[in-house]
C-alpha cells in the first residue's frame, strides 16, 4: 500500500507532536510549599508559618531540595538576605519531578535562581517579585563550585537535560 504524500505528512505531524515535550499540570495542592530541604553551602534558614515559608540566608546559599521546588497558588515563598548587599540562593530541585509555581514568590536583596534537570513551570496566575534583583528559572543542572564559591549551569555535559521552563500567560515575574 503507498502511502499519499499529504496523509504521511500528517502522521508524520502527529509524531512530532506527540514527541515534543509537554508539562503535565503537577498535582500540587493549593497549599504546597517546597520541601525537603538541605543548605548544601552558604549559611540560610528556613521557616514555615500556615502557607507561608521564609528562607533568610545570610550571603550565598545553595539550598538542595529533595521533596521539590513548588509553591502552590494559595502559598507564599519569602527570600531575604540578612547580610550586607545582595546575596545569591541557588535552589536545586532534586525531586525527580517538574518544579511548578503557582502561588507568590517574593525576594529582598536576594537574586533567586531555582534550577530543575525536569523543568519548571511558572503557572497563570503565579508571581514572582524581587524587586532590583535576579530571578533566573533553569531547566537544567546547576551547581557551585565550593572552592570558588562561582554558580555554574550545566558545567557537566553528562548532566545538561535542557528541560524546558514554561512560563504559562498571566504570570507575573518581576525582577
Amino acid at each position: 500500500m503507498k502511502i499519499r504524500s499529504t496523509t504521511r505528512n500528517r502522521i508524520l505531524a502527529a509524531i512530532a507532536l506527540l514527541a515534543a515535550p509537554t508539562f503535565a499540570l503537577a498535582s500540587i495542592s493549593a497549599t504546597t510549599l517546597p520541601a525537603g530541604s538541605t543548605v548544601t553551602a552558604g549559611q540560610a534558614s528556613i521557616s514555615t508559618s500556615g502557607n507561608t515559608e521564609t528562607i533568610n540566608e545570610n550571603g550565598n546559599a545553595v539550598i538542595t531540595w529533595k521533596g521539590g521546588f513548588d509553591v502552590g497558588s494559595q502559598a507564599t515563598v519569602n527570600f531575604s538576605n540578612a547580610g550586607s548587599g545582595v546575596a545569591t540562593v541557588l535552589n536545586v530541585d532534586n525531586s525527580g519531578n517538574l518544579s511548578e509555581i503557582a502561588g507568590t514568590i517574593n525576594g529582598t536583596n536576594s537574586n533567586i535562581i531555582i534550577a530543575n534537570t525536569n523543568g519548571v513551570l511558572v503557572d497563570n496566575g503565579a508571581n514572582i517579585s524581587n524587586p532590583g534583583n535576579t530571578v533566573a528559572l533553569i531547566g537544567g543542572n546547576a551547581s557551585e563550585n565550593a572552592t570558588t564559591g562561582d554558580i555554574g549551569f550545566g558545567v557537566d555535559p553528562y548532566q545538561v537535560t535542557n528541560a524546558p521552563v514554561t512560563i504559562s500567560t498571566g504570570a507575573t515575574i518581576g525582577a
